[in-house]
């Protein structure tokens, strides 16, 4: 039975592959996948005194999107709230999903066009907060 080639991403790739088939190396190409964090910094757009953070957004771009996600990841006490300026937009064109579906989908919540006044007015945690 014949062994079957890898399906290289670049011609390069190719070559170097043959190269290490020729030099008998054993390499396998792509055995797995690995995971990395990326050091970023995130600025929330206003910080309320209940320690409840606002951001505003017009466009909800895949960036964006995996962005957010992976600052509640890092920091899952925080309550990150969206206020949408049109949440019934959709995340990408084709998609039935809308800013607002996202949203709830990954446990954030969110407004369409308006901070809702009981988000000012609600209890929080008074956290401890950073000014530049």
């Amino acid at each position: 039975m014949k062994k079957l080639q890898p399906r290289y991403k670049s011609k390069f790739e190719k070559v170097l592959g043959e190269q290490l088939v020729k030099l008998k190396a054993g390499a396998l190409y792509e055995p797995f996948k690995l995971k990395y964090i990326l050091d970023l910094t995130y600025t929330p757009d206003w910080v309320l005194p209940n320690g409840i953070i606002l951001e505003g957004k017009g466009l909800l771009d895949y960036e964006t999107r995996r962005k957010m996600l992976a600052v509640k990841l890092a920091n899952p006490n925080l309550d990150i709230r969206f206020i949408f300026m049109k949440g019934t937009n959709k995340i990408r064109k084709g998609s039935d999903t809308t800013y607002m579906d996202w949203a709830e989908q990954n446990g954030f919540k969110a407004s369409d066009g308006y901070i809702p006044p009981e988000w000012i007015r609600e209890k929080g945690a008074q956290r401890l907060l950073r000014t530049k």
